[in-house]
């Protein structure tokens, strides 16, 4: 339990990591689409298919800030052994 735990706190570390690393890359009207307020009803709007969603497109970031993007991502991501 306590490796299952490390593994755990570790993979969400490297998270928090990618997304500081994300959101410093940031300018303001970026900034301010990616980050919405903790209590915004966006945030619990969820689809699978195609509709609006509020927050920063892929398509408005240049290549560094999408490969950071990827990054948050990828982090959440399990290995293949």
């Amino acid at each position: 339990f306590q490796a299952d735990r490390a593994a755990r706190v570790e993979a969400a570390d490297r998270m928090a990591e990618a997304a500081d690393r994300w959101l410093a890359s940031l300018g303001g009207e970026q900034l301010t689409k990616a980050a919405l307020p903790f209590g915004d009803s966006e945030r619990r709007q969820w689809f699978y298919t195609p509709t609006y969603q509020a927050g920063l497109p892929l398509a408005e970031m240049d290549q560094w800030q999408q490969a950071l993007a990827h990054r948050v991502v990828w982090t959440g991501l399990s290995r293949n052994a």
